[in-house]
């Protein structure tokens, strides 16, 4: 097995296992999804004071959503080696180290975990 398939293995591993990081996917997956649908629906039918309310309960109805997590999960189990080098290439670059060590120690900040969620997700949309 070579290092970025290692390092892609433990990185799955850690998605799967870390509490942490599903608390964190849980309140951006949901609510960066609802509440850019309710502020278009919102500010369609209201303007702009409707943007906000809309944006507001699309927050909520968000937070109580489903699992966009586990989605993430899957589609990262099914990704080729092409793409799985994309990703270990934009995680290492994101945390600054090649050592999955520090990428634990990176996503035990809640910025951190909030700015490796949103790249996980752009990759997933964009392989």
């Amino acid at each position: 097995m070579d290092d970025i398939s290692r390092y892609f293995d433990e990185l799955l591993e850690i998605l799967k296992t870390n509490e942490e990081l599903r608390k964190s996917a849980q309140g951006i997956f949901k609510q960066m999804a609802w509440a850019a649908g309710g502020t278009a629906v919102g500010g369609v039918v209201l303007g702009p004071a409707g943007a906000m309310a809309g944006g507001l309960v699309g927050s909520a109805i968000g937070y109580l959503a489903s699992d966009e997590y586990t989605a993430l999960i899957k589609a990262y189990e099914n990704l080729n080696d092409r793409d799985k080098k994309i990703i270990v290439t934009a995680t290492r670059k994101l945390v600054k180290s090649d050592n999955i060590v520090q990428f634990q120690r990176f996503i035990k900040d809640e910025r951190n975990r909030k700015m490796f969620l949103k790249l996980a997700k752009e990759m997933k949309e964009n392989i």
